[in-house]
């Protein structure tokens, strides 16, 4: 009841095939301000994800019933986590051990392939490379500028490039 004059407004999503219940989303106002970075060594990017199969909520069941999972489940709901973000992570991290424990028993495991980053071309001579340079930089004005006629008749565009039969 101490939480109702911070629901800014909750609904009722429409019933689904999958389920005889409906889904209910609540909006809560927090006046909490995150303390990290997009860049930050917490997030951990995910080596795997599960996919749910046919035989899986058999697995899920049994996987429920067993003691280790019961004794992890009711020890993550008698512990009490301090109200700051150490607290709230190290909930945030016993509660993901169980779903991920329960998921690679019950799921099947999809492994993320790595993805190979490209070399950058090293360039053999560094007349070559400002060049390249010097055109990337001339085509980037004559895009941003195309109908600039001083632009297209400089004296530094002529120089870099030698068009027979102009001076």
């Amino acid at each position: 009841m101490d939480l109702l004059t911070s629901i800014n407004f909750f609904q009722v999503d429409s019933a689904t095939y999958l389920s005889d219940h409906s889904q209910i989303s609540v909006h809560i106002y927090c006046n909490i301000t995150p303390d990290f970075e997009e860049d930050s060594p917490n997030f951990i990017p995910l080596q795997c994800t599960y996919k749910w199969e046919a035989i899986s909520k058999n697995k899920l069941i049994d996987t429920i019933s067993d003691c280790d999972v019961l004794h992890e489940i009711v020890s993550f709901e008698n512990n009490i986590f301090d109200e700051n973000s150490n607290g709230i992570n190290k909930a945030s991290e016993q509660l993901t051990n169980i779903f991920d424990n329960l998921a690679k028993t019950s799921c099947k495991i999809i492994r993320h392939k790595k993805v190979k980053i490209k070399k950058k071309k090293s360039w053999s001579d560094n007349e070559v490379k400002d060049l390249k340079k010097t055109v990337v930089d001339l085509g980037n004005k004559m895009r941003s500028k195309p109908f600039d006629m001083q632009l297209r008749h400089d004296g530094k565009f002529k120089s870099t490039f030698s068009v027979p039969g102009e001076t």
